[in-house]
């Protein structure tokens, strides 16, 4: 039987590649299992083996990775063309040999004479981008499948803390092996922060007067072993950010208005509205002139790149 399974994204079809492969073969060995990369190998070479005879088992699984020629994406590969005559020996294949196609692309090419053989023989799985509006309900229905209930919050949280699908998986899978439950203090526990989003709750802390949760952020980001000159970059760009927002709402900028303008999260501009009678546009000029002097000071060597920051957050 073929396989055609085809994504931007690869974490997207991995597992269920990983299913198919251990449902045709639950033991794998190096004559009824290999791997192929169509960047690399000729299809010539790959259809010669796939008719070849198996010697210990009636059952092969060839994947063949990376068939970008299936696709309409510009990926380099040796296997531009393939002529019909390699095309058509894929009839002549044992039931008992199963090929399958992966495809680094959702924009598969329905004209391609593989994609139409595959169509009348065999199964087409095409995985499309997940919006930005549903990972929510990706998230949700990703511990529903794995019957691990997830709590909102916690489900937030997560998702301010990955960057992709394949970090999410992989953070997904950990928090998995705990507990019956996915809660809150369960992600804030096994979860890394991105360095974004711990300048973001720096900042806020910060401006918030929150000597304590200021410091254990960034004892946190220490514990990461983190360069302090990106972390300091970071707090920078969240506090321009602030900057940028008080200046929209002069001009009579509404909340949302400001979220569309400057293509930030509402919540953040909500937090930063929350700030303003904290501190002032001045002030935070005034804290964003102090970072580029110790920037320069650190890089200058004129003082300890992880004293300086934590004595620029004692004592400002």
């Amino acid at each position: 039987m073929l396989y055609l399974f085809a994504a931007n994204e690869y974490a997207l079809v991995e597992k269920v590649i990983r299913k198919t492969v251990d449902a045709l073969l639950p033991e794998r060995n190096a004559f009824n299992y290999v791997r192929y990369d169509m960047r690399e190998t000729p299809f010539s070479e790959i259809i010669e083996d796939a008719l070849s005879y198996a010697f210990d088992s009636s059952v092969r699984v060839i994947v063949i990775d990376h068939a970008s020629v299936l696709t309409t994406s510009n990926e380099k590969s040796i296997n531009k063309d393939i002529p019909d005559e390699q095309i058509d020996l894929l009839s002549r294949l044992s039931e008992d040999t199963h090929l399958i196609f992966i495809a680094r692309s959702s924009q598969i090419n329905p004209k391609h004479k593989i994609i139409k053989f595959i169509e009348n023989n065999g199964k087409i799985t095409v995985e499309k981008d997940i919006d930005k509006n549903d990972w929510q309900r990706f998230v949700r229905a990703y511990f529903a499948k794995e019957n691990l209930p997830i709590d909102d919050e916690a489900a937030s949280e997560l998702l301010s803390r990955v960057t992709n699908l394949g970090s999410f998986l992989q953070e997904a899978e950990k928090l998995a092996i705990y507990g019956e439950r996915v809660t809150l203090p369960l992600v804030e526990e096994l979860v890394t922060p991105l360095l974004e989003e711990n300048s973001f709750a720096l900042v806020n802390a910060f401006i918030s007067g929150d000597k304590a949760k200021t410091i254990k952020i960034y004892q946190d980001f220490k514990v990461q072993n983190q360069e302090p000159v990106a972390f300091i970059a970071q707090v920078g760009n969240q506090f321009r950010t602030y900057a940028q927002i008080y200046i929209c709402h002069e001009e009579g900028m509404t909340n949302e208005e400001i979220a569309s303008f400057l293509k930030i999260h509402p919540y953040r501009v909500k937090l930063a509205m929350d700030q303003r009678r904290r501190t002032s546009l001045e002030e935070v000029f005034n804290i964003l002139l102090a970072l580029a002097d110790l920037d320069y000071k650190i890089k200058s060597g004129q003082i300890d790149r992880f004293y300086g920051f934590e004595m620029f957050l004692l004592n400002y």
